[in-house]
């Protein structure tokens, strides 16, 4: 199924096997339970994926719920307005030429991986990165967020967010900027921190 530039969708969505590709206006819903979804254009009214969707461009707004064994390839400019919940056993990939912005939460108890080039900003709603979550950004890739931590970040390129609470792990092996306003689990800083830290735990 193709949906062409000037396109539009005006009932729910639903990829069960197959190519699917949106280059306009997706406005009751995305539900991808097989195959493939490739997105340039608008979906509104959100969007449940379980098995690939490519967001190369254009806007996912509603609830995102990237489910277990899911893959969300972020490959352009993507924006949303709402929340985005990241399953145990899920990735949400941001390439070398992907900028994604939420409006919303992140919540993350599966994989978050940033590649170089690639910007995640989720300044507005924050990050919340639940234990067994794992959060890694690449030599070159950009994190702009407030962080709340009992899983995993490893940062090996630009950081920049206050940690609100951390009980997990947080590795900074390049540049971090933001305050630590509680670690009670453990970071290790193995370059630049800029911030202040407030510790009860390891640092």
């Amino acid at each position: 199924f193709n949906n062409a530039a000037n396109g539009t969708v005006s009932g729910p969505l639903t990829n069960s096997a197959g190519a699917t590709t949106n280059a306009g206006q997706l406005n009751g819903a995305a539900n991808v339970t097989g195959g493939t979804l490739t997105t340039t254009g608008t979906i509104s009214g959100g969007l449940t994926n379980i098995a690939t969707v490519n967001a190369n461009g254009g806007a996912i707004n509603g609830v995102v719920a990237n489910n277990a064994n899911s893959l969300l390839n972020i490959g352009g400019t993507v924006t949303g307005n709402s929340t985005f919940a990241n399953a145990f056993g899920a990735t949400l990939a941001i390439g070398t030429t992907g900028a994604y912005t939420l409006q919303g939460m992140l919540t993350n108890s599966g994989v978050v991986t940033v590649a170089s080039g690639g910007q995640l900003t989720a300044i507005v709603g924050g990050i919340t990165n639940t234990a067994g979550g794992t959060i890694t950004v690449a030599a070159g890739g950009t994190v702009n967020d407030d962080l709340n931590n009992a899983g995993m970040v490893t940062n090996n390129g630009a950081y920049n967010a206050n940690v609100a609470t951390n009980t997990g792990i947080i590795t900074n092996n390049a540049a971090w900027t933001g305050n630590v306003a509680s670690n009670a689990g453990t970071i290790t800083n193995n370059l630049t921190w800029t911030g202040t830290v407030s510790n009860a735990g390891t640092f």
